[in-house]
């Protein structure tokens, strides 16, 4: 018996049921549906040979067949009955219905302004199936149905359930199912409740074209992702600026999106973020990007030079912005970057960094241009040699030396001598000028990085006629630097009215044993004028370097003449019994003046009546110096004040030292500066002695009148080569200072105890 053949009649779809019976003798054949009995449609028999075929026919009602019901051919012959069964259920045991459920678009939650969605389950089968839906283990209605027909037995049924958006979102399952007799279980497909994302966003720039300032896009990637339906949407500062992006993930993936920013939120406090949602939990944000349209930053460096580089100049610019671009110049020629990178930072901001290598140019004091154009900014940066170096380094210390003597004549030259101090003297220009006039010098020596405070020394020699010399014609010496934009000048005339200088070397030495290692001595040069001087040092008449001693600026004293002084460190390797001289050449001393001290073994020192100090002030850029001298005894007490009532403490006081005359020296140093005063600002040296107190006064405008003097001590952005000698100096000037302060500190003590005993 075979499955019925379907066919189509004015009543609708009818089939037939057909059982053949082949046996030797007649047999009676009945019909049964369901266990009872029904009539055939009709009935043939065949003989063929020996045997009997015997055919039956039963028509079948399309509603009974779908339905489940079972059919039945049974053969009797005398007591022996066989038959034969047949249903859909069995006709096809191995097709099932397929359920397909889909769940409320997401975006019907998001968009949609209505109060309900609906989930479709829809159940293509061979059987007339019943669907229903289980909501959290109740069963519900089977919705609104449709049945399609697909011919060839097939067919669809469709159910829709429509339910509020707040009842959807609070259920925890959702179960469509299909029954029928041939099913052995319910078939259903169950829709589970959201699960929570457990991964969080993240959000970038993508990586800008270099020729695109006018376009921006995001990026945002989430990882990790359950499947189903997500959907993301951009922000600027928290509030949305996209419509949101779904997306059906049918396994668990990462996705990635992308968002171009509209112009009108290119705003400089705006940072980005994005927010994604799967199902109908709370939504995950990434972290916010930097203030991406914020300002542009620009930094010009010089980079150092690495051990076995060569001397080339290796400039970076760096800029961080939107999407800067950047251009080197010198002056207005464009150069060629020798290397440039782009790193895009987490905040979402862009930093480039660009590299120039400078061969020769940089050393001819050459400016060279950063230019950085972002978006609507255009910055730009300038750098040079004279950028990086030092103030100190274009200043220089000036002194004039005029001749020593003019014969009677007036025939012949006489030499006038230019003498710069500073940091870096290679590329400065010195020139003269006679009553104005240009005039040629005859360079004498360099001497590159000897003196005690790391600087150079330039002289440069004038020759000029005894008749212009006479005529007191005003003779000036002109430096320029490369960097300064303005000259530093020097002049000298030779005067009608002069006065000899005083010279004095003071014992700053210990007064202990002859195997202190404490050595300095102090040539204190005053009461002269004009202010065109020299100093040096000579030991048992031999010239010694200027790096062994130090000497300040020029000053104007309260009488209208000049002061300086002049400091030795003298080796402690040197013999105690040597000659030390302070020679010093003025300008209308026919010899030089000179003063001189020679240690010899410790005396007795003679008796002193009580006798009151003399003080003297002498500056320089960095310091003001106290000189007190010719008192007895040695106890003695030196404050500083400012402006006659602030006491000033920063300064530093050596001990009493005792001369071989038997009276006693001391020195405070206070360290000030010129910028720091204001017009009309006087410092004060309060002397306070047994025998009398003093005070000493230096206003500011007696102090810029003075010529420029930069202590190269003061600045700490020096040359490379000068920083070691400096430092080594130094240390060795506050070794023997503490040491001889100390000791004569203690030798003072041991004197004035007994007496005061007594």
């Amino acid at each position: 018996m075979h499955p019925p053949h379907w066919s189509k009649t004015g009543k609708g779809k009818v089939a037939f049921l057909v059982c053949t019976v082949e046996a030797p003798e007649p047999v009676t054949v009945n019909w049964y549906r369901d266990g009872s009995p029904v009539y055939t449609m009709s009935e043939k028999s065949v003989k063929e040979g020996h045997m009997i075929i015997n055919i039956t026919k039963l028509e079948v009602k399309a509603d009974n067949w779908t339905s489940g019901s079972e059919y039945k051919c049974q053969i009797s012959k005398g007591t022996e009955i066989r038959e034969e069964k047949t249903s859909i259920c069995s006709a096809y045991p191995f097709v099932r219905p397929s359920i397909v459920v889909k769940k409320p678009r997401l975006q019907s939650f998001v968009n949609d302004n209505k109060d309900k969605v609906t989930a479709q389950c829809k159940v293509a089968s061979l059987y007339p199936v019943k669907v229903f839906w289980v909501l959290d283990g109740l069963r519900k209605t089977s919705g609104e149905q449709s049945i399609t027909d697909f011919g060839n037995r097939t067919q669809s049924i469709t159910s829709n359930l429509t339910v509020s958006k707040k009842d959807w979102t609070g259920f925890k399952a959702v179960t469509c199912h299909a029954e029928h007799p041939c099913l052995n279980s319910t078939e259903s497909i169950q829709l589970k409740g959201p699960q929570a994302l457990n991964s969080t966003p993240e959000i970038r720039r993508t990586i800008p074209h270099p020729e695109r300032n006018n376009h921006m896009e995001l990026e945002c990637m989430v990882k990790g992702l359950s499947p189903g339906e997500i959907y993301i949407t951009f922000q600027a500062n928290g509030k949305d600026i996209s419509r949101p992006q779904f997306i059906d993930l049918s396994s668990e993936t990462s996705v990635v999106t992308h968002f171009a920013v509209p112009t009108n939120q290119w705003k400089p406090e705006n940072t980005f973020t994005c927010k994604v949602s799967q199902g109908y939990v709370k939504p995950l944000k990434s972290k916010p990007t930097g203030q991406i349209f914020g300002e542009t930053s620009v930094e010009l460096l010089i980079l150092p030079r690495l051990k076995g580089e060569t001397n080339d100049k290796k400039l970076v610019c760096l800029a961080s912005g939107f999407n800067p671009q950047i251009k080197w110049y010198s002056g207005t020629t464009e150069l060629q970057a020798t290397a440039n990178k782009a790193l895009m930072a987490e905040n979402g901001l862009v930093t480039v960094a660009s590299e120039i290598i400078l061969h020769s140019d940089w050393e001819n004091w050459i400016s060279f241009s950063c230019e950085v154009n972002d978006r609507s900014q255009t910055i730009r940066k300038n750098i040079s040699k004279c950028a990086v170096m030092p103030l100190a380094s274009w200043m220089a210390q000036l002194s004039l030396e005029g001749p020593n003597s003019v014969s009677s004549g007036l025939e012949g030259t006489v030499s006038v001598t230019c003498m710069a101090v500073a940091y870096d003297l290679n590329s400065s220009s010195l020139a003269w000028r006679v009553d104005g006039h240009i005039q040629e010098g005859e360079m004498l020596n360099v001497e590159h990085g000897r003196n005690i405070d790391g600087m150079q020394t330039l002289r440069n020699r004038l020759n000029v006629t005894v008749q212009d010399w006479l005529a007191n014609k005003r003779i000036t010496c002109v430096v320029k630097h490369p960097c300064s934009k303005q000259t530093q000048e020097k002049h000298i005339t030779r005067g009608n009215d002069t006065q000899r200088p005083t010279v004095q070397i003071i014992n700053l030495m210990d007064s202990g044993p002859l195997n202190s290692t404490s050595s300095s001595l102090l040539c204190l040069i005053s009461n002269f004028f004009p202010d065109i001087i020299s100093v040096h040092w000579e030991l048992s008449g031999t010239k010694l370097a200027p790096s062994m001693y130090a000497s300040s600026a020029v000053a104007r004293q309260a009488n209208s003449t000049y002061s300086m002084y002049s400091m030795l460190l003298v080796p402690p390797s040197d013999l105690q019994q040597d000659l030390y001289g302070c020679v010093v050449r003025h300008e209308f001393s026919e010899q030089p003046i000179a003063a001189t001290f020679q240690r010899k073994p410790k005396e007795n020192a003679p008796v002193v009546p009580p006798s009151p100090p003399t003080a003297t002030l002498l500056q320089s850029s960095t310091e003001l110096v106290c000189l007190v001298q010719g008192f007895n005894p040695a106890p003695i007490n030196i404050t500083w004040f400012l402006n006659h009532v602030t006491e000033l403490l920063e300064h530093n006081t050596t001990g009493p030292s005792q001369g071989l005359d038997g009276t006693f020296t001391v020195i405070s140093h206070l360290r000030t500066s010129i910028s720091d005063s204001t017009p009309g600002t006087v410092y004060t040296c309060a002397v306070t002695h047994g025998t009398t107190w003093l005070r000493v006064n230096i206003s500011k405008q007696e102090i810029i009148e003075q010529d420029i003097y930069f202590d190269g001590t003061n600045y700490h952005d020096m040359m490379e080569e000068s920083i070691e000698e400096i430092w080594k100096a130094t240390c060795i000037f506050l070794v023997l200072f503490i040491i001889s302060l100390i000791y004569g500190s203690s030798i003072t003590f041991m004197k004035v105890t007994p007496a005061f005993l007594k």
